[in-house]
């Protein structure tokens, strides 16, 4: 199994649309790992997680979304789910290609439905809904997808990813996790944690997570025999409010074993 962070930042992107601060600023004149779209990832370019604004410039890396049929969505913001894009599934402007199956909470399916409204209607059975449940495994394109509680907002949903022996945590966005979702990875063998460590050096960690906040669950993880020396830690959906380049971040978390993902990187499990 093979994971491509098409995205790394977190609701404003990297540099901020309308931020003058010095980070911004340095994203600006270094470009490079310093640029973060807003929070998606592609497992082996075939199951897409999160829908973001900036679904269109992420599609440069891996293959072309055009043979995706999966997505998941873990919640309902529109940083994470920007719903307008979907309308592109009807024709003229889709052609050749099966229907695309979308996979979230019951909040996220709301949110599909009230925002389009009539234009579901245009297009049609091009696009299907599934209903996702907190522990109830589902079958998505040949992975087994077990949905998660996340500290975020209502109907926000982690993803424990399984295929071929290998399984993969996605724990984008949500704060230290609910007991709820420890108990489930109990017993379970992660190869690759994806941390939110939106916060990075802030301490509002209610629904996002810090660099301590992502050292405190490796732990856990690892004392309730969930990981091993076999699991690589990423952090990830960085916010420029802590003011940290790229590379400070990346220092920061090197010595704790856990990588800082940036946009196109890939992890093979």
């Amino acid at each position: 199994m093979q994971l491509c962070f098409l995205g790394t930042g977190a609701a404003e992107g990297m540099p901020g649309l309308f931020c003058q601060c010095d980070c911004c600023k340095r994203a600006r004149e270094q470009k490079g790992r310093e640029l973060r779209r807003r929070a998606c990832a592609l497992v082996d370019d075939a199951l897409l997680i999160d829908f973001p604004p900036d679904i269109y410039a992420a599609s440069q890396y891996g293959e072309a979304l055009t043979q995706v049929e999966h997505v998941l969505i873990t919640h309902q913001h529109r940083e994470h789910f920007y719903t307008g894009d979907l309308c592109n599934l009807r024709e003229p402007y889709s052609l050749g290609r099966p229907p695309l199956h979308l996979y979230g909470s019951a909040e996220v399916l709301q949110r599909l439905r009230s925002s389009l409204g009539d234009a579901l209607s245009y297009i049609g059975d091009r696009l299907v809904l599934h209903e996702l449940s907190v522990g109830q495994q589902v079958d998505v394109g040949g992975y087994a997808v077990t949905p998660l509680e996340a500290r975020h907002c209502e109907g926000a949903l982690l993803f424990l990813i399984q295929k071929e022996g290998k399984a993969l945590l996605y724990g984008l966005d949500s704060g230290f996790f609910p007991e709820s979702t420890w108990d489930a990875l109990r017993g379970i063998q992660i190869n690759l944690a994806v941390l939110d460590c939106c916060n990075v050096t802030e301490h509002e960690t209610k629904t996002h997570m810090n660099i301590e906040d992502n050292i405190t669950v490796a732990h856990r993880l690892f004392a309730q025999r969930s990981t091993g020396e076999q699991t690589t830690f990423v952090a990830s959906h960085f916010s420029h409010m802590a003011g940290l380049t790229h590379l400070e971040i990346e220092e920061r978390l090197r010595l704790h074993g856990i990588k800082a993902a940036y946009d196109g990187m890939t992890v093979t499990l």
